[in-house]
């Protein structure tokens, strides 16, 4: 405070006029105010503002724990509200949630706002909807890679058991080779032992090749080859003949086709599978593709047959493609496809013949059986006199060799077998008019003993079957020469009458200037 003193007194003032009293006297003063500040220590003054200060903050704080327990019990209200809400959303309201999250998976303060006064609804309530929705999103994803990882896990062990299956035939081929061998190795050695008494022949034959008789049969048929030893101990000329048939047989048992050896899955991923040791091929259609296969050689002519059963069942909108095609703008083509229709509806079979790129020669029949319960055969003989379409060996249709009137004929390109199964709802089916069920998906369709007696087109030369085997009784080479008798005439003329729904060469309408020139031959 220095040397300044606090000097107090008492002053009374009536209407503004002020008197000031002393001890020592008496008159009217004016003096200035006085300053308090001065009668008191600093440190007071500074205990006074902590103490406002740290007032100010308790109160801030209370305030601040009331709002968030009064925010809570608002959340936990909502809670409660949002419950019965989703209960009781609208479909407008439901629609108008999916459309959004749709739009926006996840959304700000803003948007969650501006969608709860659309809907009538509370913000925290839109909020928690969002989180459910991304909550089942997820659940649903996982699902489908779950399930996408067990196709994935079952198409490699049906691999797995398909290589071990090939890997096994493989083996076995290797065994029997070295075992027909054997009668050779075996007249050789009868042909040798001549020279001495033939009560030692076989005891001497027996000598040579009891060390590497046990290398050439294989443990699983050793019981069978335990009565080859009692036979050549007892005459090795039975023995040799007995050898010789039995590998034979074995033999013929072993090449027997497999349809790996003659097609390649071209695509549709794991829709298309080889199963039964390559002796049963399926192709199958879904929503996301369908598949298909084609053959690993070529063909010039010949006689090709396939036995197929057709997708069963609701099959409207798919097709089954079946047919021989060369490749280029102006390829080949001989075609059968198969159109489904609804439960309880025949298929159509519709044919076609391309030359040197141009087609528009269909054909379509009804079949007179279901091909679906059963397996069926479709043929095609192709010769350099005519195409011939064929089910189940009834000639169908025929396409002739009329080049002398200007009409080509498909005999300089070689083809190769394609097969497909796809989706072709927009005109298999009445016209486009039906589509595909989805809900009866995947669709079907089985191949099996297929069979080629035919020129195979290798580098660039066409080896056929000897003609010979044809003259000797035997099927090879027969196709070459092949005319259609009274008796095949009359059965494609019932088929055609009974069967046929469309034939290019009736439908004038198409052709306003004139039937294509086969027709009139035909």
């Amino acid at each position: 405070m220095g040397e300044e003193l606090c000097d107090t007194q008492l002053t009374l003032a009536i209407k503004g006029g002020g008197f000031s009293a002393t001890h020592s006297h008496r008159r009217e003063v004016t003096k200035p105010p006085v300053r308090l500040h001065l009668c008191f220590p600093p440190f007071l003054k500074k205990e006074e503002d902590e103490d406002r200060e740290q007032k100010s903050k308790s109160m801030e704080l209370k305030d601040l724990q009331m709002n968030k327990s009064k925010n809570k019990k608002e959340d936990n209200e909502e809670d409660h509200g949002m419950i019965r809400k989703k209960l009781r959303l609208t479909n407008e309201q439901s629609t108008l949630l999916e459309s959004s999250f749709c739009s926006h998976k996840t959304l700000t303060s803003i948007q969650k706002e501006e969608l709860a006064k659309k809907l009538g609804l509370r913000p925290r309530q839109v909020e928690v909807w969002f989180q459910n929705r991304r909550a089942r999103t997820k659940l649903k994803q996982t699902e489908v890679d779950c399930e996408l990882l067990k196709r994935c896990c079952d198409n490699l062990s049906d691999e797995n058991r398909r290589l071990r299956r090939e890997l096994n035939e493989l083996r076995l081929k290797k065994k029997l080779s070295a075992l027909l061998r054997l009668p050779l190795l075996l007249g050789l050695t009868t042909v040798a032992s001549y020279h001495f008494s033939y009560h030692k022949r076989s005891q001497e034959a027996f000598t040579i090749y009891k060390n590497q008789l046990p290398l050439l049969i294989s443990h699983e048929l050793n019981q069978s080859y335990q009565l080859y030893f009692s036979l050549f101990m007892a005459n090795a000329r039975a023995m040799l003949l007995f050898l010789y048939l039995f590998g034979s047989s074995l033999f013929s048992i072993v090449s027997s086709r497999s349809l790996y050896r003659d097609f390649d899955i071209t695509w549709g991923d794991s829709r298309a599978k080889i199963l039964n040791s390559g002796q049963l091929l399926t192709l199958s259609l879904d929503k996301a593709s369908g598949s298909g296969f084609q053959s690993r050689h070529q063909y010039l002519f010949g006689k090709i047959d396939m036995q197929i059963k057709l997708v069963a069942g609701d099959s409207a909108g798919t097709v089954t493609a079946y047919y021989l095609s060369s490749q280029g703008p102006t390829h080949d083509e001989i075609d059968f496809e198969f159109l489904g229709n609804l439960s309880g509806d025949p298929y159509t079979l519709h044919t076609n013949v391309f030359t040197q790129g141009k087609g528009n020669r269909e054909m379509q029949f009804r079949l007179w059986f279901d091909p679906t319960l059963d397996f069926h055969t479709y043929s095609v003989l192709w010769n350099s006199r005519h195409i011939i379409f064929m089910v189940d060996g009834t000639p169908i249709r025929v396409f002739n060799n009329l080049e002398r009137t200007g009409v080509p004929f498909p005999k300089t390109q070689p083809m190769r077998i394609y097969s497909s199964l796809w989706n072709a709802d927009d005109w298999a089916t009445r016209g486009g008019l039906i589509k595909t069920n989805w809900a009866h998906a995947p669709f079907i369709a089985s191949y099996r003993n297929f069979k080629a007696d035919a020129c195979v087109f290798i580098a660039g030369k066409s080896r056929c079957p000897s003609r010979k085997m044809a003259g000797g009784g035997g099927s090879g080479g027969a196709w070459m020469e092949y005319k259609m008798d009274l008796e095949s005439q009359r059965r494609m003329r019932w088929v055609q009458r009974n069967c046929m729904i469309y034939n290019y060469c009736a439908d004038r309408k198409r052709f306003p200037q004139g039937l294509p020139p086969e027709c009139a031959v035909a």
